[in-house]
C-alpha cells in the first residue's frame, strides 16, 4: 500500500482488547478517541487505587496522539497484534 507506514505504539494498559481488536482498520479519529478511552480508564484505575493518575498511561497517549497528528484526519490505523 503507498504510503504506509508502520509505528509500533507500545499499549500499556489492561483491557485494551476491550477497545482494539487486531487485525481490524479504525479510521484515524476513531483510534485517537478510542485510545483516549481507554488511556483515561486505566489512568483513573490507577488514581483510585493509589491516589494519583497513571503517568505511563498518560505518557502512552501523548505518543499515541504525537504520532497521529501527523497524518492527515482521513488517515486509517490498523491495528495488527498485541505483544505480550
Amino acid at each position: 500500500m503507498a504510503g504506509r507506514q508502520r509505528h509500533p505504539v507500545l499499549f500499556a494498559v489492561a483491557g485494551i482488547g476491550d477497545y482494539f481488536v487486531p487485525g481490524t482498520t479504525y479510521p484515524l479519529a476513531d483510534f485517537l478517541m478510542r485510545s483516549r478511552e481507554a488511556y483515561g480508564i486505566a489512568s483513573e484505575r490507577v488514581r483510585k487505587k493509589f491516589g494519583f493518575p497513571c503517568s505511563r498511561a498518560a505518557g502512552a497517549l501523548a505518543e499515541v496522539e504525537g504520532i497521529g497528528g501527523r497524518f492527515p484526519p482521513d488517515a486509517v490505523v490498523k491495528v495488527e497484534a498485541f505483544e505480550e
